[in-house]
């Protein structure tokens, strides 16, 4: 079946400048859609906003060729949408329309593309917003129905695994290996322990599962040199989709509730598991769900 072309760039701009009031923001998928669309109508904001994935636009490889973005991704859809809007739009109707992207390693590799109409996440992603104290508590005690010393444990397990990952990601990206990573159980120095955890065990697994051998000197020397700058915080260096996983690989080694059928997908449903033990107060802190809200609440142009 052939696809459904999306909505030309040019009649995204027509619109906007016809309908100057408008409160649009464009993600890059379907969680992150559904998650700003809560939030904003928990606040009683859903009528005067919307929220729209990028997959319903219409931007060609060509497109991000030519401002050197890479091709198959939709944060540089993303990014080149808000580009276009940038050198399209009058002032008057550039004032809210905004793309929202993750941030992902763009800080750590102080890569991130300075744009108008561009938010970037607060921390490495959507998903990191669930990473705290009282969300995980809630999920981890009330929806999966265990004790508070798994919640220690999971912390524990958390700031171990999810920055060697991230870390590696770096390098993935880094020296564009376009590589598999294997399941964290893959770096267990004891099969039945999950905070038997190794890096230099789990870096191995990695090698070999993408037949990297002849890198591996290159690998591990990348590894030190990137890891040593990691930040404190973990929620500047872990990936979502990491942390999704780990969540579930701890639930499941723990003799928690089953949480997904084998032959789902994870990341399809995992972070919205996540999501609902996520109390919409705490993103008022934010810095970016503070700034969507400012045209909302006092008329204060996002730019």
């Amino acid at each position: 079946m052939s696809r459904i072309p999306g909505i030309e760039i040019s009649e995204l701009c027509a619109k906007y400048e016809y309908h100057p009031s408008l409160i649009d923001f464009y993600v890059e998928g379907e969680f992150d859609r559904d998650l700003l669309n809560y939030f904003f109508g928990d606040q009683g904001h859903s009528s005067q906003v919307s929220v729209i994935a990028i997959d319903q636009v219409e931007i060609t490889d060509e497109i991000l060729v030519s401002k050197g973005l890479p091709t198959g991704s939709n944060k540089s859809r993303l990014i080149a949408l808000a580009l276009e809007f940038n050198q399209r739009l009058s002032n008057q109707s550039k004032k809210n329309v905004s793309c929202i992207v993750d941030t992902d390693h763009d800080e750590f590799l102080r890569v991130k593309v300075q744009a108008k109409h561009l938010f970037y996440t607060d921390y490495t992603c959507m998903e990191m917003y669930c990473l705290n104290d009282q969300t995980l508590k809630k999920f981890l005690l009330f929806a999966c129905n265990l004790h508070d010393k798994h919640f220690n444990e999971f912390n524990k397990l958390a700031n171990i695994v999810l920055p060697v990952l991230f870390c590696i990601r770096i390098i993935n990206q880094v020296l564009s290996l376009n590589s598999i990573f294997p399941s964290i159980k893959k770096g267990l120095k004891n099969k039945r322990d999950l905070l038997s955890f190794d890096a230099n065990v789990y870096i191995d697994a990695f090698i070999q599962t993408n037949n990297l051998h002849s890198q591996k000197a290159l690998i591990k020397r990348e590894y030190a040199a990137h890891f040593a700058n990691m930040p404190l915080d973990i929620r500047f260096k872990s990936n979502g989709h990491d942390f999704v996983h780990c969540v579930f690989e701890y639930v499941e080694d723990s003799n928690g509730p089953k949480l997904h059928n084998k032959s789902e997908s994870v990341d399809v449903f995992g972070g919205r598991l996540l999501a609902n033990s996520l109390e919409v107060s705490r993103l008022f802190n934010e810095k970016l769900f503070s700034q969507l809200l400012a045209p909302l609440k006092d008329g204060t142009a996002l730019w």
